[in-house]
C-alpha cells in the first residue's frame, strides 16, 4: 500500500515490485494493509476495515463489533497483518471517562480468516487479565 491522508489515490502491490494506482474511497484513511487469501485488507479510522478481492480497484467497508466498548467516530485500526491462515487487526476504542476528565484509549484486536467475517474485537490484556490503555501507536501486529 502507498499514499497517504491527502492523497486520492492508493496504490497496490501483490509482489512489492509491481504496483497499480486506483482512486481511494472516501472515508479511507489507511494506516496499514495487508494482502492475503486473495484478498486486500486495509485499515482505517471509524472502527472500519475495508477489503478488496479486485486487486485494489473497488473497496467494501466492514464495522467489526467490539466487544463491551461504545463504537465512537475516533476508533481506528493501526496495523493489520495476514500470517498465513488470518487477518489480524489491531487499534484502539476511544472514549472519554468523566469521572477522571481524560481520554481513554483501550487497545483492541479482531480476527478473520477471510478477510469480511470478523471475530468481535476484544480489549487487549496483560499476562495479569488487565485491559490495555497505553499509548496505541506501541501496539502492532506480527505476522507469526
Amino acid at each position: 500500500m502507498a499514499g497517504n491522508s491527502s492523497s486520492n489515490y492508493i496504490g497496490v502491490s501483490t509482489d512489492g515490485i509491481n504496483w497499480s494506482w486506483y482512486n481511494k474511497p472516501s472515508g479511507l484513511m489507511a494506516y496499514g494493509m495487508a494482502y492475503g487469501n486473495g484478498k486486500f485488507v486495509a485499515s482505517s479510522t471509524n472502527g472500519r476495515l475495508y477489503t478488496s478481492d479486485d486487486t485494489g480497484q473497488t473497496w467494501s467497508y466492514i464495522v467489526p463489533d467490539i466487544d463491551g466498548l461504545s463504537p465512537a467516530n475516533n476508533d481506528k485500526y493501526l496495523n493489520i497483518v495476514y500470517n498465513g491462515e488470518m487477518f489480524i487487526a489491531v487499534g484502539y476504542n476511544y472514549s472519554w471517562n468523566d469521572d477522571e476528565s481524560r481520554n481513554l484509549y483501550t487497545d483492541i484486536v479482531t480476527t478473520s480468516t477471510d478477510g469480511v467475517n470478523w471475530s468481535t474485537a476484544v480489549p487487549i490484556k496483560d499476562e495479569l487479565g488487565n485491559v490495555l490503555r497505553l499509548t496505541t501507536l506501541s501496539i502492532i501486529a506480527v505476522s507469526a
